[in-house]
């Protein structure tokens, strides 16, 4: 019974935290590359700056998803979910991949973006 409701409050927290770092991600998706490629296009840097500059961002960029993906493995450790959770998870990742290459292979076009 208590752990069931630890792990109760764990998913909570888990989606309340992706929910608070995607509305971050939003804003931060919509223009702010944009912008920052631009000020970087516009600066006329030696392509290692240029490149180093990007490297930063996406370093900065990735920081919170850092953030989740740790708090979330650390909340599957204290649930004590870890093993099932692992087997589970590497079976649908298993099926997803072979699933995507299949597509791959036999109907790319279901794949691709159109715009």
């Amino acid at each position: 019974m208590a752990s069931e409701r630890r792990f109760l409050i764990a998913l909570v927290g888990i989606v309340l935290l992706a929910f608070a770092v995607n509305l971050v991600e939003l804003v931060c998706s919509a223009g702010i590359p944009a912008v920052y490629t631009q000020v970087l296009a516009l600066s006329k840097l030696p392509s290692w700056h240029y490149h180093a500059y990007l490297g930063l961002y996406i370093l900065v960029f990735m920081l919170d998803d850092l953030f989740v993906f740790f708090v979330a493995m650390k909340t599957l450790q204290v649930t004590g979910l870890t093993g099932t959770y692992v087997r589970h998870a590497h079976a649908v990742g298993g099926v997803v991949l072979v699933g995507i290459g299949l597509l791959l292979l036999l109907k790319p076009e279901w794949l691709a973006f159109a715009g």
